[in-house]
């Protein structure tokens, strides 16, 4: 039986669609849709990071990380206008998710050093 992250295609599908998504990119129809984004978007995607295999962590945490950080610094979340909310909320949960999401894949000890460092200098930048 296929593991679940061999039959989604993670390198082509998945982690492409989810990096637009969490950008605050508008090149996908699931991105076009997405108002709700830091509300009720950000909050999922540490268990869906919790699913990924090392591997593939190891080659996208660290794009995934500034995928979460753009969207958080995006214009969407500076304008409240994600999920109707007020600015301030939607920022802190922004916030959270990508704190919590940057420290999971960082304290990862099945990760190289260096992947670790670049999401830690990721987020210290």
């Amino acid at each position: 039986m296929q593991a679940w992250h061999e039959a989604a295609n993670l390198e082509k599908s998945v982690v492409p669609k989810l990096s637009s998504l969490l950008g605050g990119g508008r090149k996908t129809p699931a991105a076009a849709a997405a108002s709700t984004l830091p509300t009720e978007i950000y909050p999922k995607v540490l268990p869906l990071l919790g699913k990924f295999p090392a591997e593939a962590l190891e080659k996208f945490g660290p794009s995934l990380v500034r995928a979460l950080r753009t969207g958080f610094l995006g214009e969407e979340i500076e304008a409240g206008r994600g999920g109707g909310r007020a600015g301030g909320v939607d920022r802190k949960r922004a916030a959270e998710a990508y704190f919590e999401c940057a420290a999971f894949i960082a304290t990862r000890k099945e990760l190289s050093e260096g992947i670790r460092r670049s999401v830690a200098d990721e987020v210290s930048d």
